[in-house]
């Protein structure tokens, strides 16, 4: 189970959807957008970075943690890279040759991963606080509603280096309709020991704790639909009212066999001039078939 991390995550309005019901429990399998800010203000930052001095057992910062900018690099809008660099906890059980790892935050992604210093140090420089404020503070802003490429992007869904972002999130009776979601997830081809290939499904459970319109707090677990998530949902919807459609569909061609006997019978009655004549009774075997008939 994977979170969905954020600085604030909220329901969207006009969620949750119920995409379907499941006939034998009655619950229903909802559809629910979310609004996730990734971003790090750099009142927050400055925030971790006094806790952690505090909680460093020389009641400072450790050598390697603080502010950086990069060197050279700027984004497509201008801005150039600020990092917070957090030295990580060592554990009672490290080699004495540990080499000590660093959490990377960012202005517009929040936390992004994890680095050594010697490797950050190729292509960043220490910064002081007062100095990063002004570089962080453009990031942060800049990348609210675009992406980190700038005016220069045309692809309008770009969500590369974007703060705000939205998630999509399948909840409810997620059991009953599995198959019909695994066909809609996201899949990738991964190689096999034999050395070949084979397409596997990207079904993620994802937890996450929001916010909802009133300011209530919430949690919700559910599959994840990553890349286009709004039209994955709506495929999911489509196919289940598909498959309830033909579910409900009378059956419009029955299995019944016609009496041909009786229909030869009615064809050679019809070959006379006159109307047919009445049927008798008979206790014998018919010529045709060898049936007895009343």
């Amino acid at each position: 189970v994977v979170d969905i991390r954020g600085e604030s995550v909220s329901v969207k309005s006009g969620s949750p959807r119920t995409i379907s019901t499941d006939r034998q429990s009655g619950v229903p399998l909802s559809h629910y957008a979310l609004g996730v800010d990734r971003g790090l203000s750099f009142e927050r930052a400055s925030e971790m970075l006094r806790a952690k001095a505090e909680g460093n057992e020389a009641g400072a910062l450790l050598e390697g943690e603080g502010f950086y900018i990069s060197r050279n690099f700027k984004f497509g809008n201008g801005c150039k890279g600020v990092t917070l660099l957090l030295r990580e906890r060592v554990s009672v059980f490290a080699a004495s040759n540990w080499i000590p790892t660093f959490k990377i935050y960012r202005p517009n992604q929040g936390l992004c991963g994890r680095t050594f210093l010697r490797e950050h140090l190729n292509s960043n420089l220490p910064l002081s606080s007062n100095g990063a404020r002004g570089p962080w503070t453009r990031l942060h802003d800049a990348t609210r509603d675009k992406c980190t490429h700038g005016h220069k992007c045309r692809d309008l869904q770009c969500f590369v280096g974007k703060r705000m972002q939205t998630e999509h999130l399948v909840c409810g009776a997620v059991l009953p309709f599995w198959s019909t979601i695994q066909q809609r997830v996201l899949s990738k081809t991964v190689r096999t020991s034999g050395g070949g290939f084979q397409l596997v499904q990207q079904m993620r459970v994802v937890r996450v704790r929001c916010q909802r319109a009133d300011g209530t707090e919430t949690r919700l677990v559910g599959i994840h639909m990553t890349h286009g998530g709004a039209a994955r949902v709506q495929a999911i919807e489509m196919d289940i009212r598909g498959a309830d459609d033909a579910d409900g569909k009378p059956d419009l061609k029955p299995d019944l066999k016609p009496d041909l006997h009786s229909l030869g019978r009615g064809k050679q009655a019809g070959k006379g001039k006159g109307p047919a004549a009445p049927r008798q009774p008979s206790h014998g075997r018919c010529q045709e078939c060898g049936a007895a008939h009343d």
